[in-house]
């Protein structure tokens, strides 16, 4: 007997899992394009809302929280607002969010501009603020130490590598 997908998430209870990698928010724009800039030959997007969801390893975390399991997010964010912005964002999603700052570190953030178009939206322009250095040896550490009690304690870890330096070697 064949199950469905929705029956074996069902068996599978709410197991605790640990996502470790880089942590982004994805920032969307959406608007009509209804004339071209005097400025250059480039549309003009007017803006009509505006939202904000979890990106990169912290997207991924959010949908495991979703079907249900007990889901920790670790991870390295700078010391900019936009930081500020992620215990909230997952929070919201039901995510435990570990995030060790570095000093001097963007946090990532992908802003996407869609515009309404009579057959749907279309993104236009995609504009990234991102650090893909490594995150250094000091931060290293602490996120080692965040993960080692709630390895032991997660049925299964998921590494999500966006390539913007979490995932090193050492972690």
């Amino acid at each position: 007997m064949t199950r469905t997908p929705a029956e074996i998430l069902a068996a599978l209870g709410a197991p605790r899992l640990v996502v470790v990698g880089d942590l982004m928010v994805d920032r969307y724009v959406q608007g009509v394009v209804e004339r071209i800039s005097p400025e250059a030959p480039i549309q003009v997007l007017r803006a009509q809302s505006e939202t904000e969801r979890l990106g990169g390893a912290a997207s991924v975390a959010a949908d495991v929280a979703v079907l249900g399991a007990r889901t920790t997010l670790v991870g390295a964010v700078g010391d900019d607002a936009l930081a500020l912005r992620l215990p909230d964002l997952a929070r919201a999603m039901g995510v435990e969010l570990v995030a060790v700052v570095e000093a001097g570190r963007r946090t990532t953030l992908k802003t996407r501009h869609l515009a309404q178009r009579h057959a749907g939206t279309q993104q236009i322009l995609r504009v990234d603020w991102e650090s893909s250095a490594p995150i250094d040896e000091v931060i290293t550490r602490r996120v080692l130490a965040c993960l080692e009690g709630r390895v032991a304690r997660a049925g299964a870890v998921i590494l999500s590598d966006y390539g913007k330096g979490m995932l090193g070697r050492e972690v």
